[in-house]
This record gives structure tokens, C-alpha cells and sequence, in this order.
């Protein structure tokens, strides 16, 4: 939920303090949603593998040796 506002902010405070003091052009525009796209389709499964993780660790945790 969070990891896409934050990569934004992240970018723009690159583009704003970064080399040359970079504008907003139509290149940026278009790195900025490409940059959305990519961090919302990497944090879905990031988010269910972890819940995946947690009830494999519940499964194992009920074995008996």
C-alpha cells in the first residue's frame, strides 16, 4: 500500500535535488508511471508470498518427529 507513493516521492525528490536540476518533461512524466507500474506489480506478490510463508510456517510448525 505504501511502497508506490514512497518510490514516487523518492523520484521526485532525485528529480529535484538531483545532477543539473532534472524538469518535469514528458520523458520524466512517463518514467514516473512506468516506475508506478512496476513497483504495484512487484508488491502484490512480494505481499502474498509473505502471506504464503506464514501458513506454511504454521503447517510445519505442526509436525511431530
Amino acid at each position: 500500500m505504501i511502497s508506490v507513493p514512497m518510490s514516487l516521492a523518492g523520484a521526485l525528490i532525485f528529480i529535484s535535488v538531483g545532477p543539473g536540476g532534472a524538469s518535469i518533461n514528458i520523458y520524466t512524466q512517463v518514467g514516473l508511471v512506468t516506475l508506478m507500474g512496476l513497483v504495484s506489480k512487484h508488491g502484490i506478490p512480494t505481499g502474498s508470498a509473505l502471506e504464503l510463508g506464514s501458513v506454511c510456517s504454521k503447517r510445519s510448525n505442526n509436525r511431530t518427529w
